[in-house]
């Protein structure tokens, strides 16, 4: 229910529940160059690039709400988001949006 909440008050935008919005919230700021970490992984995870002043590897998970950050070159972006958030429908399901219904 918290998604649903968070996309009623405007906590969070729709548009990232689609790979393609948060991909292109990687911009060139995003510090990791790890094959592990690379924007495409990240989204494909189902995060968005949502950095502070403090914190540039800060990422969000549009579904589930759980901002990650700290991470590590050999980390892998499913692994620890199912890990850190194991009621993310998102991070249980892992399924491409064409199979979305």
């Amino acid at each position: 229910m918290a998604c649903l909440d968070s996309l009623l008050d405007g906590s969070v935008d729709w548009q990232f529940f689609y790979y393609d919005a948060r991909l292109a919230s990687f911009t060139d700021e995003w510090p990791h160059r790890s094959a592990n970490l690379l924007p495409e992984k990240m989204a494909a995870a189902g995060f968005y690039y949502d950095p502070d002043n403090t914190v540039r590897d800060n990422v969000t998970c549009p579904f589930c709400l759980k901002s990650l950050m700290g991470w590590e070159f050999d980390d892998d972006p499913v692994v620890e988001h199912s890990k850190r958030k194991d009621l993310c429908y998102f991070a249980r399901l892992q399924k491409e949006e064409e199979e979305w219904t």
